[in-house]
């Protein structure tokens, strides 16, 4: 397992810029995919193997990989075809290739289209994500040319009211073979398996995560073991060792084909890329008759999927799997211990690996997947073995649908059993995080080393980060913020103790994925400790439906208010809380009454209204101090204008806020802020804070 001398120059290339990506990563910046970060990345590995490169007389290899690892994050310039982009909301056409497609939960289909240049077509650089098609009969085949209305969203431009035109012929693309065995594929398991398990299976064999039922998914998600159902490299090692016991003798050239047509089952997803790399590199060493060092493979596949893809696909996924991948090879270098330690050794080494980039992002660590991934895996061969079962014809359907049935019950018994333990995961906001980056990677280093005194040193590094994590951790500035949640409202308020939660629901995003992707990522960016208390200003699911599956994971109290008096909260210094509760005077009436959340700060005050309307905003005129406030949540997602001018003129703020989405943009109280000269920002663009303080990412 030692790196050769005469080929260790691309490792460290590759390992220094898996060095700059991870780092970028734990700061919360967007991964590089510009010239700038290219050359400061490549800057960065030309320094720290420049002097030994020189020494070796290896400075052509150097400059090799110096400039393989700055061409791999540089975008080349778009090719200007087209004409100038049309404007948002504008009909256009353009001449498509149906990659995949399949039906969605909501009707129709969904799938991915590579565009056709053609004259009068519209320009796209990349793949479309998921698009509704209107056919509710068969997904579009092939080339078509395709109409829809054009709309900006975050990630870049989108079609809406989709259709393909079934007059226009085109030649057959290289796809179409894979695109019908795909679909063919799909067919066979819906229909042969029951429903969850052909989900399952269609995440395991074709990388359609969105088949995955969404309570099992829940349950991997939280528990760490995502990477199970991801078409990664742990499944290809599994097709390849199957493979091989399979198709022995004469059938032995079967293998890398078969791997391939998984491979492009699976949509050729950067994934797949990087474990078909590593696999192909393995078997062409082994031909060549040469022992191949693990971290050449490693590095080989970097740089494969750098040469193949573009700097767009290598995001997060790729640091984490990059990195677990690495801490796998170097802590198996030392062969001590059992087999049972040497397992879970790995396990451990992997999470630890990943947990500062996840912590960064999400805000979380996943103890449990620690212990969980082990035997989870072994799950994992006879499941595979089982959907690929269940897609041969004359293939006994329903007792393979048996088996997986089976294989599932005992496997939701465990997570589920698991699942009501503490830290599933563990939202750790405010833990430091260069503490927590020091603890981990010394850990893993300590793993793998064979010197007892260095092994001793760096223990002593990972216990001093380990202590510095618990004992001195990150405090966050008070202030209250508006997660962009779409339809719904959600307000955070922290103060120098505690945090507290007014409301917690939307209608376009699910409850599961609220908690994952919109709180525990902004109470981490803000160092905000998990709120323990709460509030509702109503019932409506817009504005609670989330709130179950936050108690389930964290302990908390609920605060009440008697209707036409307010309730102080406790503890919330530097600001003094107040939850107004609005009197109920028509029994029966929506959204009468209903409380109210108003902060009083140092800068300031906010008062974040509900779907109070009418009778409601005028008593709250009667009770509330005059303004100027500093900002206004305003009353039903900025939708209705019965008494919002009497409430404006007596609190006349500098900012109103409206938490709703990008459809909702063109809002009723849009006229009366205007005529005030009052700014209006609103949840659909971004999360909302107040005041504006930026903290380090350290």
């Amino acid at each position: 397992m030692e790196l050769s001398e005469k080929r260790w120059i691309p490792v460290a290339c590759a390992l220094a810029w898996l060095a700059g990506s991870w780092v970028q990563c734990i700061a919360s910046a967007p991964l590089p995919t510009g010239n700038q970060s290219s050359i400061l990345v490549a800057s960065i590995s030309i320094f720290v193997v420049f002097l030994k490169g020189r020494k070796s007389g290896k400075l052509p290899f150097l400059l090799l990989s110096s400039f393989l690892l700055a061409s791999a994050r540089f975008s080349p310039p778009p090719k200007q075809s087209w004409s100038k982009p049309p404007d948002e909301g504008r009909p256009v056409q353009f001449c498509g290739q149906v990659l995949d497609s399949h039906r969605s939960d909501q009707g129709g289909f969904e799938g991915e289209i590579i565009p056709i240049p053609s004259k009068g077509g519209f320009p796209f650089r990349a793949h479309f994500p998921s698009i509704s098609f209107s056919s509710r009969n068969n997904p579009p085949q092939g080339p078509r040319r395709f109409h829809g209305v054009l709309k900006k969203s975050s990630w870049g431009w989108q079609l809406n009211h989709l259709f393909a035109d079934p007059s226009f012929q085109h030649h057959r693309g290289a796809f179409h073979f894979l695109t019908r065995t795909r679909n063919a594929l799909r067919a066979r398991l819906e229909e042969n398996l029951p429903t969850p398990e052909a989900g399952l299976a269609r995440a395991l064999l074709l990388g359609e995560f969105k088949a995955v039922h969404p309570q099992r998914y829940a349950l991997f998600r939280g528990l760490g073991l995502l990477h199970l159902l991801a078409v990664s490299g742990m499944h290809f090692w599994l097709w390849d060792s199957i493979l091989r016991r399979l198709l022995c003798g004469r059938l032995r050239f079967l293998r890398p084909l078969l791997l391939l047509f998984a491979g492009g089952l699976a949509g050729f997803r950067a994934p797949v890329i990087r474990a078909l790399s590593a696999l192909f590199l393995r078997d062409w060493h082994h031909h060549s008759g040469k022992q191949v060092n693990a971290f050449h493979l490693w590095a080989g596949a970097l740089w494969v999927e750098c040469a193949l893809l573009s700097p767009r696909e290598q995001g997060l996924g790729f640091v984490l799997s990059y990195s677990a991948t690495a801490s796998l090879i170097w802590v198996n270098r030392t062969r001590g211990g059992n087999k049972t330690w040497r397992i879970f050794r790995s396990s451990l080494a992997a999470s630890l690996a990943t947990s500062p980039c996840l912590l960064a992002r999400q805000g979380t660590l996943e103890p449990w997947s620690v212990a969980l991934t082990p035997p989870m895996s072994l799950l994992l061969p006879p499941r595979m073995l089982g959907s690929a079962m269940a897609c041969l014809p004359g293939s006994p359907g329903e007792m393979v649908g048996v088996f997986l049935e089976g294989l599932s019950k005992f496997e939701n018994l465990i997570l589920e059993l698991i699942d009501q333990l503490p830290a599933t995961p563990l939202v750790a906001p405010k833990i430091s995080l260069s503490a927590w980056a020091l603890f981990s990677l010394s850990s893993v280093v300590a793993m793998g080393l064979r010197n007892p005194k260095l092994r001793h040193i760096t223990i002593c590094f990972a216990l001093l980060g380990f202590s510095g994590s618990l004992l001195y951790p990150k405090k966050g500035e008070p202030g209250f913020a508006l997660l962009s949640v779409g339809h719904g409202l959600s307000a955070v308020t922290a103060g120098h103790q505690k945090s507290f939660l007014f409301d917690f629901g939307s209608m376009s995003i699910s409850p599961n994925l609220l908690l994952r992707n919109k709180l525990w990522p902004h109470l981490r960016k803000n160092s905000w400790p998990v709120p323990r208390e709460w509030a509702l200003s109503h019932r409506d699911y817009d504005h609670s439906g989330a709130m179950k599956v936050f108690q389930k994971k964290h302990q908390s109290q609920q605060i009440f208010s008697t209707p036409g008096t307010f309730t102080e909260i406790e503890g919330m210094t530097p600001f003094q809380a107040r939850l107004w509760n609005c009197p109920m005077r028509i029994e029966g009436e929506a959204n009468a009454g209903g409380c109210v959340l108003e902060l009083i700060g140092p800068s300031g005050r906010v008062l974040v209204i509900g779907d109070q309307f009418g009778r409601d905003l005028r008593w709250l005129c009667t009770v509330l101090e005059p303004g100027p406030i500093e900002v206004l949540v305003l009353p039903h997602h900025g939708r209705t204008t019965a008494g919002l001018p009497e409430l404006l003129n007596h609190l006349r703020p500098r900012e109103a806020w409206a938490s709703c989405s990008e459809r909702e943009a063109d809002l009723a109280a849009t006229p009366l802020l205007r005529k005030r000269n009052i700014p209006l920002r609103l949840t659909s663009e971004e999360n909302l804070k107040w005041p504006p303080v930026e903290n380090s990412f350290f």
